[in-house]
């Protein structure tokens, strides 16, 4: 699986969340990363 998520999965993400309306690109990108240690 690869550690990198594409397009695909962060709409994905996005409509997994779609209730939450202030849910942005900037809170879905730290979760496609979220398999690496970005401090």
């Amino acid at each position: 699986m690869s550690e990198f998520m594409g397009p695909d999965d962060i709409v994905y993400l996005a409509n997994q969340h779609n209730d939450f309306k202030e849910f942005t690109f900037k809170e879905i990108l730290p979760l496609a990363f979220s398999d690496k240690d970005m401090d």
